[in-house]
């Protein structure tokens, strides 16, 4: 649930909403029905933002679009996460030599937001758009984890703590030092991991409500020890993967965003996924490479 004052909240709702889905325009009626809100305070918002350039009014049609104002927003926020125009380019690449579906997700107030996406997935698993967010909670988001600081590490461990059973807690904090060791998550899919992402997806604009707080954890205490972390790749054959990531970093050694391929089809060999997992860590290599990032701490002998 959103700490922010209502009209300050509704305006970041609106820009999320049609940021999500950048080439549709949007009614009045739409938006309102959208984000829960009256057609009068609605209709207030959208022509005040209007007027300032946030957004486009189509006035023939009378619907929304987004406006030249976040033009200048937009390319600051690109200084920022620069790496992402790289990290297309490849991401391209690397979907179209597996047939698979990659996305860059950054972790933005305290939520995992997808911020790019290429390629299309082979299971309904992996659909994403671009503006989702899903909250950091485990297995989520590891690799921000694995590497994070206590600011993030912390309110991710203290909320498994709290759901999990002993010996998961265990295995979560076992499993953030396996990640780093060899450079990626990787995780099972199974019915908890499953009733877990429906359980967290929120669309752009809307935010999460008690009872989906509470299906959300309770479901952390239904997952499985392979879907919080996949021990070895070895045990991978006939096992569905739910997703594979590996982390992009910059020139301080932070994490910028993770890549992620999703959306994998049906159960996986063992050699199919050291073969996704080793192009993935190709890939977030190259990217970190190419905007003179680099890795925090070498990473183990350990095989693939």
């Amino acid at each position: 649930m959103s700490d922010l004052s209502n009209p300050t909240s509704r305006v970041l709702d609106v820009i999320t909403l049609l940021a999500a889905q950048p080439t549709e325009d949007f009614s009045l009626a739409e938006i309102a029905r959208q984000l829960s809100m009256s057609k009068a305070s609605a209709h207030r918002l959208l022509i005040t933002m209007a007027d300032a350039d946030f957004l486009a009014r189509n006035d023939k049609h009378k619907t929304y679009s987004l406006g030249m104002g976040l033009l200048a927003v937009g390319q600051a926020a690109l200084q920022k996460y620069r790496g992402l125009d790289v990290a297309r380019s490849e991401m391209a690449k690397l979907s179209l030599d597996l047939n698979l579906q990659c996305s860059a997700t950054g972790v933005i107030g305290g939520d995992l937001l997808v911020l790019a996406r290429e390629g299309s997935p082979q299971s309904h698993e992996g659909l994403n758009r671009v503006g989702e967010r899903r909250p950091l909670i485990p297995p989520m988001g590891t690799c921000h984890i694995a590497w994070g600081e206590e600011s993030v590490t912390g309110p991710y461990l203290g909320l498994a703590a709290a759901y999990m059973s002993r010996e998961s807690n265990a295995w979560l904090q076992e499993a953030l030092g396996l990640v780093r060791r060899r450079g990626y998550s990787v995780s099972t899919f199974g019915p908890a991991s499953r009733k877990l992402l429906q359980a967290t997806v929120i669309p752009a604009g809307r935010h999460r409500d008690g009872p989906q707080w509470n299906m959300i954890r309770n479901t952390l205490g239904e997952l499985t020890r392979s879907e919080i972390q996949l021990a070895s790749l070895s045990d991978a054959d006939g096992a569905a993967i739910g997703r594979i990531a590996a982390p992009v970093f910059s020139s301080n050694g932070t994490i910028i965003f993770q890549l992620v391929l999703s959306g994998l089809p049906g159960t996986q060999t063992t050699r199919k996924l050291e073969r996704f997992v080793e192009r993935l860590l190709a890939t977030a290599a190259s990217v970190t490479t190419q905007i003179n990032g680099r890795e925090p701490i070498a990473r183990s002998k350990e095989a693939v």
